[in-house]
């Protein structure tokens, strides 16, 4: 199976949520396929231990809460700013502190934040910068089971991929 043009050699991916799990494991394979990283998570120390497991990696580390804005909005500037462009989005970032269908409002406040408007903030901050590099890209968001994506193409501004599983 070809591979995206957006996962190439010297392009950049940015995940949130990337210091563990499903992030992590998506900035190790990009790392090895000679991408540069921007990883994105709550907490620095995180970030930093991840940054440990990446030798010979170029990465760049933004404690971000993909809940708020201005703080999404932080990481694109730093990531462009560092790398020139992005050639993948993950919105990966995810929290599931949930409860019962009747208790702990505030938890299920914060998973919809997070979980929802994280992604909402992610395509938010970064499509239209993506576009505009007019070079192959893909902007996707994962959970357990899927990576939903799309595919930014210049001749396609807006492309949606059908979701496939990953494995």
């Amino acid at each position: 199976m070809p591979q995206h043009p957006a996962l190439a050699e010297g392009r950049a991916a940015v995940i949130t949520g990337g210091a563990s799990g499903i992030g992590f494991a998506a900035a190790k394979r990009f790392a090895a396929l000679g991408m540069k990283i921007c990883l994105a998570d709550l907490s620095q120390e995180a970030l930093d231990r991840a940054t440990e497991q990446l030798p010979g990696a170029t990465v760049v580390t933004v404690p971000t809460d993909v809940s708020k804005m201005e703080e999404v909005q932080h990481l694109k500037e730093r990531a462009y700013a560092d790398f020139g462009e992005v050639a993948v989005l993950m919105n990966n970032a995810g929290t599931s502190p949930g409860g019962g269908p009747w208790d702990h409002y505030e938890r299920w406040q914060r998973v919809l934040s997070v979980n929802l408007w994280g992604v909402v903030n992610g395509v938010h901050a970064f499509t239209q910068a993506m576009i505009d590099q007019k070079t192959p890209c893909r902007s996707g968001s994962a959970s357990s089971a899927k990576w939903h994506k799309s595919s930014i193409k210049p001749e396609q501004p807006t492309y949606l991929a059908p979701s496939t599983t990953t494995s």
